[in-house]
């Protein structure tokens, strides 16, 4: 039982890896976002699982992306990522994903989402 839930969960990782390099157009800037070495994402796969870290990272990078799918085109959600934000008093949202402060930048989609100003 184990083994199909880490193998699932493998399989969610991989999914998610891939739209993420869909949106970046590479692996090397998703590897960068995520803050490891390129050839770390190619050895996640069935036999292989991130470290819980780096599993959180990807899976609220990916959350995030998803999210600013409803509300942008994808050449706009690398430029919203990295630009300085107003409703994130001046950071870059980027920076708050790296640094686990997800709700904040979640927040800020949602007030770019409904037109709100800062």
């Amino acid at each position: 039982m184990q083994a199909t839930m880490r193998k699932e969960l493998n399989e969610v990782s991989q999914r998610e890896l891939r739209l993420l390099k869909n949106t970046f157009g590479s692996k090397s800037r998703v590897a960068s976002f995520l803050g490891v070495n390129r050839s770390r994402l190619s050895h996640w796969g069935p036999k292989e699982s991130p470290h819980k870290d780096n599993q959180f990272k990807i899976n609220s990078l990916y959350y995030i992306v998803t999210r600013l799918l409803q509300v942008y085109q994808p050449p706009t959600i690398e430029k919203w990522l990295f630009g300085i934000n107003t409703h994130l008093a001046n950071q870059r949202p980027i920076d708050l994903v790296v640094n686990d402060r997800i709700a904040e930048v979640l927040a800020a989609i949602e007030q770019a989402d409904t037109g709100a100003y800062a």
